[in-house]
């Protein structure tokens, strides 16, 4: 939506593509740059910068309720799907130091 900050977006998107509702959110990284191109199935091609959230607070049922994302549950660090733009997931399993900043 027009004029919401980062921490807004990501909370309305939650509820919007998975049914979840999250708050105490924590800055977990921003990503940039090369890695950060994809095209669309329209055509547009974009570099996207990546504002990424993290938290351990929600509540709500995962609901699948847009056809944005593929599928909604929960994975263990172990048994991570591979996705295209996945190096954020990737610094989250290494533990890496917070924030991220790429």
């Amino acid at each position: 939506m027009f004029g919401e900050s980062f921490e807004e977006t990501a909370i309305r998107e939650t509820l919007e593509e998975t049914g979840l509702s999250v708050d105490s959110l924590k800055l977990f990284g921003i990503y940039s740059g090369d890695e950060g191109y994809a095209t669309y199935e329209n055509g547009d091609r974009v570099y996207s910068v990546q504002v990424i959230f993290y938290t351990h607070s929600f509540s709500g049922e995962i609901a699948q309720s847009t056809d944005e994302s593929h599928e909604h549950r929960f994975f263990s660090r172990e048994d991570l799907p591979r996705l295209h733009q996945r190096r954020f997931i990737d610094d989250w399993v290494e533990q890496v130091n917070l924030p991220v900043v790429k």
